[in-house]
């Protein structure tokens, strides 16, 4: 582990959390100051982090693209056992991307995007969100809107499921603080995503927040204006968690990151993984990153990868020939030995030997710092109860909302989804 540049910054997204912890024990090995720079975002803690999205500086880009970005997510965020995806209807991204622009436009200081939720289980839910928006279209929408029963339980359950799922999260996401990347990403410091450790072992609720960290993370870094700043490295591991979020963004940063002083580092354990994820992510990756470091591949993930091999300058032999030779070399490395790919040449190298035990006393000597880097953006111990929908409503107009008093005493629900 080299020393880290005192300038450049990095995000690193860890689909599993075992990244982020080598990375900690190695700074508290190598360079015990660097753990001062570091910030750790866990959605899953028991502290979670403070991310209300409502307070996320938008730096000029138009509140309706924040909109279509979460809905986008949450639409496809499946809530069937075992599943990752459902299927995705325009009429269902459509209606929670107002939803979201209503939200994000509302008139009060204790807005969250829970309020979305809050707009679908309320009985009169969109009619109070719409009484609180500033944006006429979405206004417009609400006021008019009578999405079917069926829709209505469709979005609801997935917006449970990504804003409320648990206690910890609904705090994060209505903090009285937003996403800060200009401070969090500035010369010097090192914003580490860890979603290693859903709630419940939900994978799709880890790739959820692992999409919407990354998303606005990396769109933060490519708003930069070209030629100013620092250096910053984006390193994603476990790649297929956020492959909705690369296939459309990779090619940009590969392509205008060097004015803007991005480097990326893309990491998987196999190809597969990144093609059931993406169809269109291994070409993008293999067609944009000049250097790529592979080791030993499972059969199928060596013959998806070999589609992208083709037989160097002024050498002789059938693409057929040099793609089963690939597969076959690529299959028997042997542990910790690598290919380095680069444009007009293939080489390997076996890593560096690391000195875990070392690595591992040095993060139990800083165990302090460590721990404060992982509470660094954390919420406070007690927090006050959300603003609800309801409760800024009222506010709002002066008068609590019609059923208020009633709904107090009966044990039924407000609703079928509430």
């Amino acid at each position: 582990m080299a020393e880290p540049d005192q300038r450049m910054s990095a995000l690193v997204v860890d689909g599993k959390g075992d990244l982020v912890e080598r990375l900690l024990q190695g700074f508290a090995h190598r360079a015990p100051h660097m753990l001062d720079r570091v910030r750790v975002l866990d959605p899953f803690a028991p502290r979670a982090c403070k991310f209300n999205l409502c307070r996320l500086p938008l730096g000029g880009a138009p509140v309706e693209i924040l909109a279509l970005l979460l809905a986008g997510l949450v639409a496809s965020l499946s809530t069937g056992a075992g599943s990752q995806s459902m299927g995705v209807g325009a009429r269902q991204v459509e209606l929670l991307q107002l939803v979201f622009l209503a939200v994000c436009t509302a008139r009060h200081s204790g807005t969250s995007v829970l309020w979305a939720l809050d707009a679908f289980v309320e009985k009169r839910g969109f009619k109070m969100l719409a009484a609180l928006s500033e944006s006429v279209r979405a206004r417009q929408f609400l006021l008019s809107a009578n999405p079917s029963d069926d829709l209505r339980a469709s979005c609801s359950s997935r917006l449970r499921l990504a804003c409320a799922a648990t206690t910890q999260i609904e705090d994060m996401l209505s903090a009285n603080e937003g996403p800060d990347f200009e401070t969090w990403l500035g010369p010097g410091q090192v914003l580490c995503v860890d979603v290693g450790r859903p709630t419940g072992g939900l994978t799709a609720l880890r790739d959820f927040y692992a999409s919407v960290f990354a998303a606005l993370a990396i769109d933060f870094l490519l708003a930069r204006p070209s030629g100013s700043g620092h250096p910053t490295r984006i390193v994603i591991d476990e790649a297929q968690t956020v492959a909705g979020v690369l296939d459309t963004r990779i090619e940009s940063i590969a392509t205008v990151g060097r004015s803007k002083q991005l480097a990326a580092t893309i990491m998987s354990q196999g190809t597969v993984l990144l093609q059931d994820a993406s169809n269109t992510l291994v070409p993008v990756l293999m067609g944009n990153l000049p250097t790529k470091l592979i080791g030993r591949l499972a059969p199928l993930d060596a013959q998806l990868l070999a589609k992208q091999v083709a037989p160097g300058h002024g050498v002789d032999e059938r693409a057929g020939t040099t793609r089963e030779r690939f597969i076959a070399t690529t299959c028997n490395l042997p542990d910790r030995t690598f290919t380095l790919m680069q444009p007009g040449s293939r080489s390997r190298f076996v890593s560096a030997d690391v000195d875990v035990p070392a690595w591992e006393a040095a993060a139990r000597t800083h165990a302090d710092k460590i721990e404060a880097a992982r509470l660094r953006l954390a919420l406070p111990e007690v927090t006050p109860p959300r603003v609800t929908l309801a409760d800024a409503f009222e506010a709002h107009t002066g008068k609590a909302r019609k059923g208020a008093a009633s709904a107090k005493t009966t044990t039924k629900p407000r609703s079928r989804w509430g």
